[in-house]
């Protein structure tokens, strides 16, 4: 029943808070005191900033040296109309980039393949062709600016390689990174077998050792557990997840002769998730620093402090985002941010307000740019490194947490490694157990969600956020580019091409880099590559078993 404004009053007016315990389940006091924290070890997992084992942040001066980037992730409709967005977003005040690429690129499918119909350019860029590269990067100094390629695998960010050096860069002065996780592909939501654990695997290891031979300013791999948390796992289980897949590629490259140094400042450069639980993610952030300065230093023997510091890219968390009540986002997001500053990130994206509902307006993602500058420029939290060090419960609750993902770690590990345990589906059942846990908290009120199961608005008194759509002349455009450019390439070059790459791809000692770069400066696309690749592991050329290939493949045959 419906309370009068009275009873609203002073209902409003006694209030108290109803929280006890943090999303992950750990109790909290009503007060923290020094008997929550042990001084002597405190001194000693909380040293100075820029000390082993980090807790406090990397660096000493963290914000005052150099501020964290500011990257909002791009990418829709067509691959001029995603530059168009790029430039907006540098001129906004972005400081570093970050596209991704649509659902068929990633599924490892063009353009005109019939499965791609709906999805051309809807959640991300289609990047098909070394053509579409060259729309993607047209004007911009590559050489200046930090690139992260959202995509994985060696054969799409070597068709942005291979643009790059078309437009006249040189592969060593390349800044950026590329997600590049085949563990978590599979489980997040991703067609498996288009990049299967056998030779998807290979791929990405294949990358990241060519990009420390050739191209030593760009980190190969951002071990993307941001995908995870939005399925819904908990804080503890997004860094466990983190340093139990770090451990796997470390190993995996370590027997294939590399350095310890130089791997691991290759790789750590994580993607957390900033959700709305403000201390908690804090803590996780801290405890995680801590954890991986262990981690390399106790079981990986690494000395040098390049590779004992953990860096992390932050997402602010897209499933915290509510279709009711939309701009109520730009709070959420806000705090997000915060926590993500606080706990001493080198970058962040910053969602939009409408995600919920569509894909970022200009005017959304402006402000979410925005939301970063107040943060870094106004509020002061920038002028401090580690602002809340020594915080009884800030402390207390890094502890908390850590001892919780060490917990979970030796579960993973219990589990056969990260890798087994996505492959044997154990992190597929985890993940569902938790989901469903959160999904009953939420719709039984537990879990309070402002606008959608506390002080929500009747449904015709929403603000409705237009959904973004891909005008279909851009993707007809698209397609008759994309047509185009095969009738115009050399097809012998393609097929050569291609062959080498296949026969490369038989031998699990020679490196698909450079091949990959081959290919794309020959014409051949995406699809074609990774469908050669697939054929030189006995699978079929098409994940989808739709199309065959428009090349001469007989050497596959033969």
């Amino acid at each position: 029943m419906e309370l009068s404004i009275k009873e609203k009053a002073a209902k409003a007016y006694r209030e108290k808070c109803d929280i006890t315990e943090t999303d992950s389940g750990i109790p909290l006091k009503n007060c923290y005191t020094v008997d929550d924290i042990d001084p002597d070890k405190l001194e000693k997992k909380c040293p100075l900033p820029g000390t082993f084992p980090y807790t406090r942040g990397i660096y000493e001066n963290m914000y005052r040296g150099r501020l964290w980037s500011r990257r909002e992730l791009c990418g829709y409709a067509s691959p001029e109309v995603t530059n168009e967005r790029i430039k907006f977003l540098i001129d906004s005040g972005e400081s570093a980039i970050n596209f991704i690429v649509d659902v068929p690129t990633h599924q490892g499918i063009d353009s005109d393949h019939p499965r791609a119909k709906h999805d051309i350019g809807r959640q991300g860029v289609p990047l098909c062709t070394i053509e579409d590269a060259e729309h993607i990067i047209k004007d911009i100094p590559l050489d200046k600016i930090s690139v992260n390629v959202t995509t994985l695998g060696v054969v799409q960010p070597a068709i942005y390689f291979a643009a790059a050096k078309k437009a006249g860069f040189k592969l060593e002065s390349l800044m950026g990174t590329c997600v590049n996780e085949n563990l978590h592909y599979g489980v997040c939501g991703f067609n498996p077998p288009s990049f299967p654990l056998t030779w998807g695997w290979r791929c990405c290891l294949d990358f990241i050792e060519f990009c420390m031979k050739e191209v030593p300013k760009f980190n190969p791999l951002s071990i993307d557990v941001y995908d995870y948390r939005e399925n819904g796992i908990t804080a503890p289980m997004e860094v466990a997840f983190a340093m139990t897949t770090a451990r796997e590629y470390l190993n995996a490259l370590l027997q294939r002769g590399l350095d310890i140094e130089k791997i691991a400042p290759k790789i750590a450069t994580i993607t957390h998730s900033s959700e709305i639980n403000f201390f908690e993610e804090i803590a996780k952030l801290r405890a995680a620093r801590r954890i991986w300065a262990n981690m390399l230093k106790d079981e990986f023997k690494a000395t040098s402090e390049r590779a004992l510091r953990y860096k992390f890219h932050v997402h602010t968390a897209g499933n915290s985002l509510t279709m009711q009540q939309p701009l109520v986002n730009t709070v959420r997001i806000a705090y997000e941010a915060l926590a993500a500053v606080l706990g001493g990130c080198q970058s962040l994206h910053t969602c939009s307000y409408d995600e919920a509902q569509g894909l970022p307006t200009e005017e959304s993602h402006e402000l979410a740019i925005r939301t970063q500058q107040v943060l870094t420029y106004e509020t002061g939290v920038t002028s401090v490194a580690d602002p809340l060090g020594g915080s009884y419960f800030v402390e207390a609750l890094t502890d908390e947490i850590e001892s919780k993902i060490l917990e979970y770690m030796e579960k993973i590990e219990e589990a056969g490694g990260m890798r087994k345990a996505v492959m044997s589906g154990w992190v597929d059942a985890e993940i569902g157990h938790v989901q469903y846990e959160k999904q009953k908290d939420i719709e039984s009120g537990k879990k309070p969600v402002i606008g959608l199961n506390k002080f929500r608005k009747p449904m015709e008194e929403e603000k409705i956020m237009p959904a973004h759509e891909v005008p279909d002349e851009m993707i007809k455009k698209h397609l008759e580019n994309l047509k185009k450019f095969k009738q115009n390439r050399n097809k012998k070059m393609v097929s050569e091409s291609l062959e080498q790459m296949y026969l490369n791809a038989k031998d699990p000692n020679i490196n698909l880099g450079h091949s990959a770069i081959e290919a794309a400066e020959a014409g051949a696309t995406m699809a074609e590559m990774r469908g050669t690749i697939r054929l030189a592991h006995n699978d079929g050329f098409d994940p989808f078993s739709q199309v065959e290939p428009e090349f001469d493949a007989s050497f596959a045959t033969e």
